[in-house]
């Protein structure tokens, strides 16, 4: 059984949640703690009736969705940082629209102040993007293999015991 815990920042404790998936070959459940109503419909549990031995699959494509949703805050921020964009103007344009993720708003702020303590390390989340890589060999997943490659540079630089939220010091470190 795996458990992945992902944690907000302190600061955003009371608009962020944290969330856990926990899956077997059998099962997957996904729970959440009393801050999370922003995140979805939880509790949800995939059962061997409902959907046999895909646990650990879902868990797989969960997490995929959760590393490309935070590569792309990474990238607009650097985005907007080289076009003299202020990126607490593009925090302000998300949030609470259509395109607005807790996740991706809890990463985006934790970006934008140069907080990278840990609540999920980076070298897990690219653990995570490598066996969902290596679940479907002949797959074509371009995104997930180009965020993989990126991701594992930022993880040699140094960067790997630090939050997720690092990803966007490897598209500025140039260690």
């Amino acid at each position: 059984m795996t458990r992945i815990h992902l944690t907000p920042a302190p600061t955003l404790a009371q608009r962020s949640s944290a969330w856990t998936v926990t899956s077997s070959r059998s099962r997957v459940t996904t729970s959440r703690c009393p801050a999370s109503d922003g995140i979805g419909p939880w509790p949800v549990a995939w059962t061997p009736t409902v959907m046999p031995w895909r646990g650990s699959r879902m868990k797989l494509v969960v997490n995929a969705y959760m590393s490309i949703l935070i590569e792309g805050v990474a990238e607009a921020l650097e985005l907007a940082t080289q076009l003299g964009i202020d990126t607490a103007m593009l925090a302000e344009a998300i949030e609470g629209g259509p395109l607005d993720a807790p996740i991706a708003d809890a990463k985006l702020h934790k970006m934008e102040s140069g907080d990278y303590a840990p609540e999920f390390p980076l070298q897990w989340a690219l653990k995570d993007v490598d066996l969902a890589i290596g679940a479907v060999p002949n797959a074509t997943l371009p995104l997930l293999e180009a965020l993989a490659r990126q991701w594992r540079a930022t993880v040699d630089a140094g960067h790997g015991r630090e939050d997720v939220s690092a990803a966007r010091l490897g598209l500025t470190d140039q260690s």
